[in-house]
């Protein structure tokens, strides 16, 4: 996180001037005129990967909630077989700001949903969801173990459920998880993303 907030400053202080090649495609017009997504956000890796060497990973430029404004996303590979998702950022004001850190775990990473959700069951057992004006994350439910002996014994949890921060019985979290377009239990659909290595 620190390597990007440092990244994220460089790149601002040659928005202006600079332009980035390699992206195309997410220049949009809005009520403060035109914003180049693309050129913004791709400042941002170029710097990254000129500030840090030896890191790996991939980005991407992806709308998650459809709302006309793409964001960028980040992973980063410990090694070839731990990749988690990051960083999500967003553009307000015409600059690059930190949306949202992705929970993970030694279980996996969160991923992103074709309905716009981002799914962290891998990471802290919740499911989120980018707020109305795009510039903030909400928790929407999450599932919590308890009175368990130890981590490796969650098969014998007793569960928790929450909707917006309210404990729920089991059948209201599937059923609100549900009407937000999310299977508990079943198959959703990962969302379509290009993901680009540094």
């Amino acid at each position: 996180m620190f390597i990007i907030a440092v990244v994220m400053i460089a790149a601002l202080g040659c928005a202006g001037n600079k332009k980035a090649a390699g992206i195309k495609g997410w220049t949009v017009e809005g009520f403060t005129g035109v914003v180049d997504y693309a050129n913004i956000y791709q400042l941002m890796i170029e710097e990254l990967k000129s500030n840090n060497e030896n890191i790996n990973g991939y980005y991407a430029i992806f709308d998650i909630d459809s709302n006309g404004i793409p964001e960028l996303l980040i992973k980063i590979a410990h090694n070839e077989h731990n990749v988690f998702f990051s960083d999500i950022y967003t553009i307000k004001d015409g600059s690059p700001v930190l949306l949202f850190e992705p929970p993970y775990s030694r279980y996996g990473s969160s991923i992103i949903l074709r309905n716009g959700l981002i799914d962290a069951t891998a990471g802290d057992y919740a499911i989120y969801k980018i707020d109305d004006d795009g510039f903030g994350v909400t928790r929407i439910a999450k599932s919590e173990p308890y009175d368990y002996p130890n981590e490796a014994s969650l098969a014998e949890a007793k569960w928790r459920y929450y909707v917006n921060n309210s404990v729920v019985e089991y059948d209201i979290y599937v059923q609100y998880l549900k009407e937000q377009g999310y299977n508990v239990g079943d198959e959703n659909i990962e969302a379509d993303i290009e993901w680009i290595e540094f």
